[in-house]
């Protein structure tokens, strides 16, 4: 039998894409970094073409790794609501799952994905909360409903008493409509900014931008004038009307 035949290698290979990395997808799977290499190696190998570009210790997925992903995951989803029917639905799942995000990356990120675990998990209600404090804070507010996940930006670090999987970089760039830059002109360095209007985020989850990067050199931030916003779609909006 072919190993792409197996359906633990497309597991395996599903888990590496969940957990960003081989050493992180041993730790949920429980085995050796050689295993899922092999995994990974007789996908490669079978389909005749790479399904990771890797870089260092990180993975990207092709094309067609993430045409693969798309497809593999769907299959390894309806191989379970089989075992469950088989098994009478004795482990369905059921029950109410809260998630907070920042509501900037909620909308577009991760409601897409709530709507697909939901066909797959019918019995589940799912509630999508704003960030309202730092993580881990947000898992220990008094007088409100118990928080079970959170999506969010910051160091890729360990959290004590979390179990944290990194999904990616999201860098933050400067950023203007095409009417502010047809009304003022781009600044095209960031001591520039000073002749320039700019519209920050300050809320309980994110503080104004202090600083830009050009060329490996941090310079500090300075504007003729600006608006300061607590939530992300208010400055994407005034952003957007320029």
């Amino acid at each position: 039998m072919a190993r792409t035949d197996d359906l633990n290698v497309w597991r395996i290979f599903c888990e590496v894409v969940q957990a960003g990395g081989v050493n992180a997808a041993c730790d949920v799977l429980e085995c050796e970094p050689s295993t899922v290499s092999r995994a990974l190696k007789a996908i490669e190998t079978e389909i005749g073409a790479p399904i990771f570009l890797r870089e260092g210790r990180h993975l990207k997925l092709t094309e067609l790794g993430a045409r693969a992903y798309d497809k593999a995951i769907k299959l390894l989803n309806v191989h379970e609501l089989m075992i469950q029917d088989l098994k009478g639905d004795q482990n369905a799942l059921s029950g109410t799952i809260r998630l907070a995000s920042h509501s900037g990356i909620s909308s577009i990120e991760i409601t897409p994905h709530l709507i697909e675990f939901r066909k797959t998990y019918p019995d589940i209600t799912l509630e999508l909360h704003d960030l309202t404090k730092q993580i881990p804070e947000i898992f220990h507010l008094a007088d409100t409903p118990p928080i079970h996940l959170a999506a969010g930006y910051g160091p890729n670090r360990p959290i004590d008493g979390l179990i944290a999987r990194y999904l990616g970089e999201m860098p933050f760039l400067c950023c203007a409509s095409p009417l502010y830059l047809e009304r003022f002109g781009a600044p095209h360095h960031p001591s520039k900014c000073v002749n320039h209007i700019g519209i920050l985020i300050n809320s309980p989850t994110r503080v104004a931008t202090q600083e830009l990067i050009r060329d490996g050199i941090a310079y500090p931030l300075r504007w003729k004038s600006s608006m300061s916003f607590k939530n992300l779609m208010a400055v994407r909006t005034a952003a957007v009307l320029g």
